[in-house]
């Protein structure tokens, strides 16, 4: 990660008095840039965080507009992704910094300025798809290998009653087979 690129995303706590305090970014190829990532390399997106301050510990309101380009799966095509998150990060006050969970950090509590930047990243990076396709590239064409497989269906016993069960062996099943007919 390059701090020259993400200074603009430190925000000064030292000192910042109990209640809400909003901040606003934008993001773009120089942020994705400062981080090795190949995810994610290019977007324009809108952050706002909105910082709750109390004695003991600082919520952290992020909502990241924006789209991100991604590279289509099938076509290997760039496209515009469009993303809209929501989330939350909790800062506490203690004697050290340390990530408790992956929703909490401790920071100490002569810490000057946290940086979003991270967490921001890493909120962009989890709002990826799975399987990035370009719009109109999420229909199968008829006839293809996955359009077959959609058609498969699950089943427990015989198709129909014309077919017969396969024999069995054991002379225990048979015996229970007696007791409860299907």
């Amino acid at each position: 990660m390059q701090n020259n690129a993400l200074k603009d995303f430190q925000v000064k706590i030292l000192g910042l008095a109990p209640g809400r305090h909003p901040f606003s970014f934008e993001i773009g190829d120089a942020f994705f840039a400062a981080f090795d990532g190949a995810l994610v390399q290019k977007g324009r997106l809108r952050a706002d965080v909105l910082l709750d301050r109390s004695e003991t510990l600082i919520r952290a309101h992020f909502a990241i507009e924006g789209t991100i380009e991604l590279e289509s799966d099938r076509s290997l095509e760039c496209f515009d992704h469009p993303v809209s998150i929501r989330q939350e990060l909790l800062y506490k006050f203690g004697d050290e910094d340390c990530e408790l969970t992956e929703e909490m950090q401790q920071i100490a509590w002569d810490t000057y300025a946290i940086n979003v930047a991270q967490p921001m990243y890493e909120f962009i990076c989890l709002a990826v798809p799975m399987r990035k396709l370009k719009p109109g590239e999420d229909e199968e064409p008829e006839g293809t290998v996955a359009d077959e497989e959609r058609r498969l269906v699950y089943r427990s016993g015989p198709a129909s009653e014309d077919e017969p069960e396969p024999p069995s062996d054991d002379p225990q099943w048979e015996a229970l087979r007696k007791l409860f007919p299907n």
